[in-house]
């Protein structure tokens, strides 16, 4: 092909496509870490209706060779983390330090990113705490870390 050729993707061809980079196809992974850094990452969800949703993500790509104490063990070796409300691998976690610099953002701050720095800087010491945990526990689920709070977060 040419350059400024035009190639033309029919819905068929682009279905596959689709279908296979979301390692939909045959044949299936075998691994949970790969699927894991292929798809890039997987949503956390804080409700279940049937399984958590990381589950039924591996599920329908690894098939019944899957388990979810496997990826438990990802969670808890720290080979696969929770950032920002979805599972990655840990290694991507360097791709997101320069946002992690700059929180809570650059100045001028919106009034919202004034009041959630003002409110971790009330609960420095709940900040100290969950990360003197950490370091005793290694990884840990949030809903298992101390919430020693002095300011309570405002739910909307």
């Amino acid at each position: 092909m040419a350059a400024g050729d035009v190639h033309e993707l029919t819905v068929g061809r682009a279905r596959r496509i689709a279908v296979r980079a979301q390692l939909l196809a045959s044949p299936r992974p075998t691994d949970v870490l790969d699927v894991v850094r292929h798809l890039g990452f997987l949503q956390v969800d804080l409700t279940r209706v049937v399984a958590h949703h990381a589950d039924l993500a591996l599920w329908t790509r690894l098939g019944a060779r899957y388990h979810p104490d496997e990826l438990e063990e990802l969670l808890g070796d720290g080979a696969v983390v929770e950032l920002q409300a979805v599972l990655r691998p840990a290694e991507d976690v360097a791709l997101f330090r320069a946002d992690m610099d700059a929180w809570p953002g650059e100045p001028p701050l919106k009034e919202w990113q004034e009041d959630l720095a003002d409110w971790v800087a009330a609960n420095d010491g709940c900040r100290r705490d969950v990360l003197a945990h950490l370091r005793a526990e290694g990884p840990t689920p949030a809903r298992d870390l101390p919430d020693t709070c002095e300011v309570p977060w405002r739910s909307s």
